[in-house]
This record gives C-alpha cells, structure tokens and sequence, in this order.
C-alpha cells in the first residue's frame, strides 16, 4: 500500500518522552522500509524528550510550527518553523516544547527502527 493518511495512524508516546507524541508513517512497521522511517511529531508546551544518543542511527528534524530548544551535542538553540537539524549517530541530544502553540516536526531516521 503506497499510500496513507496520518490521521489514520494513532500518536505514539515512545519511550523517554514525556508529553511528546509521534506518528510513526513509514518504516519497518509501516511499508516495510528497510532504510528509514518517516513520522510527524507534535510536542504540546512543556513536552520534551529526554537527552539521549542513538548508536548508529542519524537523523533528521525538519520543524514545521512552534517553538522549542534543541540540544545537539554541546550546541543549544531555540528552533522553530523552517528550522531543520541533523543529529549524527552517537550524538547525544534532546528537544523541548518551550512555545505557546505545540511544537511540529518531521523526523527522518536511518535506519530505521533503532530511534524511538
């Protein structure tokens, strides 16, 4: 099946995140990707993932809307719309809703199913 819509994929709070949400699109559970998994994320204010590393995979976070702090390795930055970062593998990093409105983002991870 090529095709979906988010709203027919329930949010997930993965480990290590507190009132941070995902929906997990495409990956080895959704589409059988062998090389990434897609999902769209939404922070209400105050949601966060704790700081934490990923052995071998990286990532991508593309933000969409709100406002947040990004840790990536030993740079803090204040993120929001048309903002992206990439965290390599074994770099330790976390991200918190700091705005009024939920903080928004795509994640991009490869491979997949080793980041949630």
């Amino acid at each position: 099946m090529p095709f979906l819509n988010e709203g027919d994929v329930p949010w997930t709070e993965p480990p290590g995140h507190v009132r941070a949400y995902s929906r997990y699109l495409v990956g080895p559970d959704s589409h059988g990707s062998a090389h990434f998994d897609f999902r769209t994320s939404r922070y209400p204010t105050g949601g966060y993932v704790e700081e934490h590393l990923h052995e071998s995979a990286e990532q991508v976070y593309y933000f969409l809307a709100g406002a947040g702090r990004a840790v990536c390795g030993e740079e803090t930055r204040m993120v929001g719309a048309g903002d992206v970062m990439f965290v390599p593998a074994r770099m330790r990093h976390s991200l918190m809703s700091t705005g009024e409105r939920e903080l928004e983002f795509v994640v991009v991870t490869s491979p997949p199913g080793i980041a949630r």
